[in-house]
């Protein structure tokens, strides 16, 4: 089915840029520029050299201009996130697994699409969040607030995509959380952490 490999292909280039986002985070750089280049050399990667599993198989493994190794955890990620991503697309969207969500084949709305895209979201930021957590042992601040604002825009412009009342308890735990996440963004801010 062409809408599942599109969905592995989407899968593949997020995983790349998740490779960027693992890299950088922790570093404190910036995900946008400069543009994708090798951290042993630092020499820019050429577009052709940046496509995803397959330039990791083509160049033997290594960085074209200075031969070092290039970990396997690379295109480890990318390959996750493209099955990630096309098994969310056809459990949501082809097979309807999700409780309300009509298949593909049956037209499905606006509120669909808008919930798939925050699960994709989730999958992926669950991805480079541990992946950083297992390798540096920190996850940071950025994946989590950034996608709790979506997390929350999302159901805010689409709130028929809720699934459940939110309980009193529930209610509790998210307002606990949110404030968690404020005074752990201010002590941050205020050097405390450091």
């Amino acid at each position: 089915m062409l809408e599942a490999l599109l969905a592995f292909g989407f899968g593949l280039l997020i995983g790349s840029f998740l490779n960027v986002c693992i890299y950088r985070l922790p570093r404190d750089l910036s995900v946008v520029r400069p543009r994708s280049y090798c951290p042993a050399c630092e020499h820019p990667i050429a577009w052709y050299d940046n496509i995803p599993l397959i330039s990791w198989l083509l160049l033997g493994r290594a960085c074209r201009h200075c031969r070092k190794p290039i970990p396997a955890i690379y295109p480890l990620v990318e390959f996750l996130s493209g099955l990630a991503f096309v098994l969310i697309f056809v459990a949501y969207m082809v097979l309807g697994l999700r409780h309300d969500m009509p298949p593909l084949a049956a037209g499905p709305q606006s509120a669909d699409w808008a919930i798939l895209a925050l699960h994709l979201w989730l999958i992926a930021a669950l991805l480079a969040a541990s992946v950083i957590d297992f390798q540096r042992s920190v996850i940071p601040l950025p994946i989590t607030s950034l996608t709790v604002v979506v997390a929350l825009v999302t159901h805010g412009a689409f709130p028929q995509s809720l699934l459940w009342k939110v309980s009193g308890p529930t209610a509790g735990l998210a307002l606990g959380g949110w404030v968690g996440l404020i005074i752990s963004a201010v002590l941050l801010r205020l050097g405390i952490f450091r």
